[in-house]
């Protein structure tokens, strides 16, 4: 994990890590994760489709 987290931090990606038994947590993760497909796809255009 130590690697990953390294190659976050030099490429800039911010890196969000879930606190553990912190079940209400994951209910919010997944709602923005939601969020964020029906956005992408909302703005895709069918030539951008392969």
């Amino acid at each position: 994990m130590k690697d990953f987290e390294d190659a976050c931090k030099d490429l800039v990606i911010p890196l969000f890590v879930l606190l553990l038994a912190k079940p209400t947590y994951n209910s919010k993760i997944e709602r923005r994760n939601r969020v964020f497909r029906e956005e992408f796809y909302d703005n895709l255009s069918e030539d951008t489709i392969v």
